[in-house]
């Protein structure tokens, strides 16, 4: 699945952060954070709040190298 353009729910613009989403994800996962997940704390420093924009990024399973 590639990642929408905007939040099924709400209409919030996504796609151009998810990017920079995976660049926090692994600088938090190499430099954890004590009782937070790298998730939550990429998300807060994106300042992604709503629960339903939030879905949109830690369900989203990059499938791009089975498609090719």
């Amino acid at each position: 699945m590639i990642i929408p353009p905007c939040c099924f729910s709400c209409g919030f613009p996504i796609s151009h952060l998810y990017q920079k989403y995976l660049d926090l994800v692994k600088y938090y996962t190499e430099n954890p954070v004590e009782n937070k997940t790298p998730e939550f704390m990429a998300l807060a420093d994106l300042k992604i709040g709503l629960e339903c924009c939030r879905r949109m990024f830690i369900y989203q399973h990059d499938m791009y190298k089975l498609i090719n």
